[in-house]
């Protein structure tokens, strides 16, 4: 099955992957009638790729798939997104389950399942989950667009390498929370960036650079001693 995709702004946005199409298209066309979007996936690769296109509010992984599992892929979602996940898994697999929630599931559903029954876990798990979209940060005459990955000046478009705006993303996308070197480089290396430990301060200072905010007193891009770096922008723009 190839992967699916429906996107609609207004309703919640599911990813459910699930290498069984029956189940997967009769979950999809009850989650539609309940005014969620829904996105197929019918293994960990195609989720991938749609999670490096797509923001989702949820994502419904099933244990068992083919080729990378669904305990490896919520790892993934977890390290490289905010998005909450729930897994499915058949009750004779406690162990896997176990594990997917120590990989950082939110919650779990056991198969064969009540349709009824993931729509209200997955608005629960979205009711609790602090989870909101920044589009645009402003700082100053500047502003970056998430969405796009730009960087402008006055309108003026200013050149990113590939690492510095894969950094500026992860830490606009947490605004005003501090993000340790591990966690940028966590999430960058998700991303398809690959950025170790000591280099981060390298490209921090460039990026100060470019923002024109002062290193020794930095006020946009500051660095939280023993603990990592913070954006502190002007203005968020949320996604609605």
């Amino acid at each position: 099955m190839n992967s699916t995709v429906f996107e609609d702004s207004r309703s919640p946005h599911i990813l459910f992957v699930e290498d069984d199409n029956k189940i997967s298209e009769l979950l999809k066309l009850f989650l539609n009638k309940h005014g969620f979007n829904c996105s197929l996936a019918s293994n960990a690769q195609q989720a991938r790729e749609l999670l490096s296109t797509f923001r989702f509010d949820l994502s419904l992984v099933d244990i068992m798939l083919p080729g990378e599992d669904g305990v490896s892929l919520t790892k993934h979602i977890k390290e490289s997104t905010e998005t909450p996940v729930i897994i499915l898994s058949a009750k004779s697999e406690v162990e896997n389950r176990i594990t997917g929630l120590e990989a950082g599931a939110d919650d779990y559903v056991m198969k064969p399942f009540d349709p009824q029954e993931v729509v209200l876990r997955i608005k629960a798990v979205i009711r609790r989950t602090p989870y909101e979209k920044i589009r645009k940060v402003s700082f100053g005459r500047f502003e970056f667009d998430l969405f796009r990955g730009e960087l402008t000046y006055d309108g003026d478009g200013i050149l990113l390498s590939d690492a510095e705006r894969s950094i500026l993303t992860i830490l606009a996308s947490r605004s005003n929370q501090t993000t340790s070197r591990e966690v940028i480089c966590r999430k960058a290396s998700a991303n398809g960036e690959y950025i170790i430990d000591r280099t981060v301060d390298l490209r921090i200072s460039r990026l100060r650079r470019k923002l024109l905010d002062d290193p020794q007193n930095p006020r946009y891009l500051k660095t939280v001693r023993g603990k990592g770096y913070v954006l502190v922008p002007d203005r968020v723009e949320i996604d609605t």
